[in-house]
């Protein structure tokens, strides 16, 4: 890791040091606001020695609907990056959909940050001499994966990704990655876990719903059945509780599936 700026290895809203597009004429920009700009940014040398700044792009629960056109907006947008999508040595294709296409979410702020990735690099800014876009997203994320709002977009695929994989000209510079992937408890939070977790339980509905039980006194056949958990199952209105050969634990809500499971294996081995 190499810092980015003075005293910070991560910076929040990066939108880089130049105005590449001509995005704010009638003054500064602002981080986060009217001007092209990623989540979080940072700089490291990667194994091959090369001193790359990543921009990270971290998606939920979006969502994006049709467009209306608004033919004056959409002519500014023209100016500022219709070269630079136009562009044969650019990072994205002109040849797969028109411009006007590009302008539906959430394809338009992919198009926006890769052209951004690609004006740091040709500048060498930072001092990076690659860029690369990075975006974040669960693989439960349907709502965002289906967000091809037009008819242009779905024949090219039955997903964003689908489609922006052949909207790229340089396929090494966007990595999409998991959010699962950090829940590995040597690298993260708690909090992060009940965040981002597939298995989270929130409240006892959740809980009878994960199990496929019918109600509370279900709850330690179910344990029984499929954990083989030979021991006392209590439901509370706050958790569970655990008990097997004179000891118990209990969770509180919220916990994950997977360290009820652990819960269960620890009182058997002891």
């Amino acid at each position: 890791m190499l810092p980015i700026e003075p005293g910070r290895y991560l910076t929040f809203e990066y939108i880089g040091p130049t105005d590449f597009f001509g995005e704010s004429p009638a003054g500064a920009r602002i981080r986060g606001a009217h001007c092209t700009s990623v989540d979080a940014a940072f700089l490291h040398r990667g194994r091959d020695g090369v001193v790359e700044l990543v921009l990270l792009e971290w998606k939920y629960t979006e969502s994006y609907r049709r467009r209306t056109p608004d033919p004056a907006r959409d002519a500014v947008r023209v100016g500022r990056y219709g070269a630079a999508v136009a562009d044969a040595a650019g990072p994205v294709r002109d040849d797969v959909l028109a411009f006007e296409h590009l302008l539906n979410e959430p394809i338009y702020q992919l198009v926006r940050q890769q052209l951004l990735a690609h004006a740091l690099e040709t500048a060498g800014a930072e001092r990076a001499s690659r860029v690369r876009v990075v975006q974040v997203a669960p693989c439960g994320n349907d709502a965002y994966q289906l967000s091809l709002a037009r008819p242009e977009h779905r024949a090219l695929g039955s997903s964003v990704s689908e489609v922006w994989q052949l909207l790229l000209r340089h396929q090494d510079r966007f990595v999409q990655v998991d959010s699962a992937l950090f829940l590995d408890p040597e690298i993260t939070s708690r909090e992060y876990v009940l965040r981002y977790a597939p298995d989270v339980i929130h409240n006892e509905g959740e809980l009878l719903a994960a199990l496929g039980a019918e109600d509370r006194d279900a709850v330690e056949d179910t344990l029984y059945a499929e954990e083989e958990f030979d021991g006392e199952v209590e439901v509370h209105d706050d958790g569970i509780e655990l008990s097997f050969a004179g000891d118990n634990l209990g969770l509180t809500y919220p916990f994950t599936l997977s360290e009820m499971r652990e819960v269960i294996t620890d009182l058997e081995a002891e």
